[in-house]
């Protein structure tokens, strides 16, 4: 009886072990960087905009499209910059990705942002990330770094970017990327456990 309850025990070790070396992070390839298509190409100039959109003003929704400005730092093939429709001096900028099928509490996001004129802060689901980026050249010269690790749901997840415009044109560049760990089978593991138990038997009956 002891050694069954011994083997159990050991069983259900290795498979948590099992269970644990599968949860390896991937990308999230539902989240996008702004300016580029489905596959992550780049949109050519003045295309609509595939995964952001503009919640502000009335109409309620707009579409950017890909601009540029000879004083912004150049677009490149990981993201470019969108545009704030004339007369709008400021606007929240949306995007949403899917973790269905990943285990929310590994997940994280690293946002490179750019914006012209400032921000004033993104949202995870509603939740502010206290992110802000000051008026002036460096918000739409340089990138300002963003990590948000928690306030993710379980499938469908919404990240809200608050810009303002002090004045001419107007936009916003993000290159996104993120990880977390897929959300193991549990068969697998029990599959495994019952597999390891069964050899045990077996070994102990020859012995």
């Amino acid at each position: 009886m002891k050694s069954l309850i011994k083997m159990s025990q050991a069983v259900a070790a290795a498979s948590l072990l099992f269970i644990s070396a599968t949860a390896v992070a991937v990308p999230i390839t539902t989240l996008y960087s702004t300016g580029v298509d489905d596959s992550g190409a780049p949109l050519s100039l003045g295309a609509n905009e595939q995964h952001y959109e503009i919640v502000a003003g009335s109409p309620s929704i707009f579409t950017p499209v890909v601009t540029s400005n000879s004083a912004y730092m150049p677009s490149n093939a990981s993201s470019s910059w969108i545009s704030l429709p004339s007369g709008l001096s400021s606007a929240t900028y949306q995007t949403t990705f899917d973790l269905t099928g990943f285990d929310v509490s590994s997940a994280s996001l690293d946002l490179k942002i750019a914006v012209d004129n400032t921000m004033t802060d993104v949202l995870i689901n509603g939740a502010s990330t206290g992110f802000s980026i000051a008026i002036g050249y460096p918000a739409f010269q340089s990138w300002s770094n963003l990590t948000v690790s928690s306030k993710f749901l379980a499938g469908v997840n919404t990240l809200q970017f608050f810009a303002v415009n002090s004045g001419g044109p107007g936009a916003f560049r993000v290159e996104a990327s993120g990880n977390a760990a897929a959300v193991s089978e549990p068969g697998a593991g029990v599959l495994f456990g019952l597999g390891l138990m069964g050899l045990a038997m077996t070994r102990k009956r020859k012995a």
